[in-house]
C-alpha cells in the first residue's frame, strides 16, 4: 500500500513538474527596428528614405513587438543631428534631425534590446538623399 501511495505521489508530482515546465514564462527578447523619414513616404519600414529635397530631414527609429519592461540602448550613426528626442533606455523610438548636405547618406540605427538578463540587437538604415539649393528652395543635387 505505502508502495502504491509512493508512486501515485511521484506520478503526481512529475506531472505538476512537467505543467510548470511548459506554462513558466520564457524571457526570449523580441522586437525589430524600422524607420520613417519626413518629408516622405508615410509608415515604417525596417529600410526606408526619401526622394523629396527638404532643408532638414526628420529621421524616426522605432521597435515594435518589444514585451513590457524591455530596455533599449540606442545607436546611430551616418550623419550628425542638429537635436535628437526619444533615444533613451525606456524609448522604443529615437528621432534625429538631419540638415541636408550636398552628399548621399546612410542613417543607420543598432538598438539593444534588453529583458531579464539577455539581449538582442535589431538594425534599421535610413537614406537621406543629396539636397542642394537653388533660388532658396531645397532641391536634389
Amino acid at each position: 500500500m505505502y508502495a502504491r501511495l509512493a508512486a501515485l505521489t511521484i506520478a503526481l508530482l512529475t506531472a505538476v513538474a512537467a505543467t510548470l515546465a511548459v506554462t513558466s514564462p520564457a524571457y526570449a527578447v523580441a522586437g525589430s527596428a524600422a524607420c520613417h523619414v519626413q518629408p516622405g513616404p508615410s509608415g515604417y519600414t525596417s529600410s526606408c528614405g526619401t526622394g523629396t529635397a527638404a532643408f532638414t530631414y526628420v529621421v524616426t527609429f522605432q521597435v515594435s513587438g518589444a514585451a513590457p519592461g524591455t530596455s533599449f540602448t540606442w545607436g546611430v550613426s551616418g550623419a550628425s543631428a542638429s537635436s535628437s528626442y526619444g533615444c533613451g533606455s525606456a524609448d522604443s523610438y529615437c528621432t534625429k534631425y538631419i540638415p541636408s548636405v550636398q552628399g548621399d547618406r546612410v542613417l543607420s540605427a543598432t538598438v539593444g534590446l534588453s529583458l531579464a538578463g539577455q539581449t538582442t540587437y535589431t538594425y534599421s538604415d535610413a537614406f537621406i538623399p543629396a539636397t542642394c539649393e537653388l533660388g532658396g528652395w531645397p532641391v536634389l543635387c
